[in-house]
């Protein structure tokens, strides 16, 4: 099953932790991060490339228009707000979908399959199929890498530092596997286990819970394990495809 890595932004401590729940709710969604505050909102897109943001209007001291207007239009946002003459302004602004303070469990569920279906028909705003490159830091944080997600086959956890597996080699780099798996696309990664994610276009096979992976240069991530707390998502995945 495709997922979309989702963002909360909302003043409202309580209304994050709502929102929240109703992401956890869906299989079809992943959270990568949540904000009381815009900036620290801004500066964690920029680090963890969310493909849906659920965001708040009433905000200081940058509202959800100044917030929009800072995005990747790229990025589908569902507005939520009690501002109850949002809702033009909300399409002008090319928001794929207006909730209106307070909402239900239904009204969400119904924007999201609205996002999705805006996915699917590759609407105006279409989700890029994939980011090219990616940038890591190594070496005490020092040095700044960039790979080519084309290339990365598969990342391994190593202490609280991790190993990219790519085409060329293994690199490692500063971030843990947490702070990675918020980086990279969720449609084109998957945390399999509490040590490694793969590149899902490496998949081959499983069988006793192992995973193949095809095209590898390493002999080390040829046969992986898939780690119970994962499993439920991973097969979902491979039976939606």
């Amino acid at each position: 099953m495709p997922v979309l890595k989702t963002y909360i932004l909302d003043d409202d401590p309580r209304a994050v932790k709502r929102s929240r729940k109703l992401v956890d709710s869906r299989k079809d969604l992943v959270l990568v991060g949540t904000a009381t505050d815009p900036q620290k909102a801004l500066d964690d897109i920029v680090k963890y490339r969310p493909e849906l943001i659920i965001l708040d209007l009433e905000m200081q001291p940058m509202d959800g228009w100044q917030v929009m207007e800072k995005l990747d239009p790229a990025i589908r946002v569902v507005i939520c707000t009690v501002e109850t003459t949002a809702g033009p302004k909300s399409y002008k602004f090319r928001a794929t979908y207006y909730l209106s303070k307070p909402y239900s469990k239904a009204d969400f569920d119904q924007a999201i399959d609205c996002v999705w279906k805006s996915v699917d028909t590759n609407d105006l705003w279409p989700l890029p199929v994939h980011r090219s490159d990616i940038w890591f830091t190594s070496g005490g944080r020092k040095r700044k890498v960039r790979l080519y997600l084309d290339d990365v086959e598969a990342v391994v956890a190593d202490g609280n530092n991790s190993k990219v597996f790519y085409s060329h080699g293994v690199m490692m780099i500063d971030q843990s596997l947490k702070e990675v798996e918020r980086m990279l696309p969720a449609h084109r990664f998957m945390r399999i286990h509490k040590s490694h994610i793969i590149a899902l276009d490496r998949y081959l096979e499983h069988d006793n819970d192992n995973v193949r992976l095809q095209h590898v240069e390493n002999k080390e991530i040829e046969r992986l394990k898939i780690g119970e707390r994962y499993a439920e998502r991973f097969y979902d995945y491979l039976d939606g495809k």
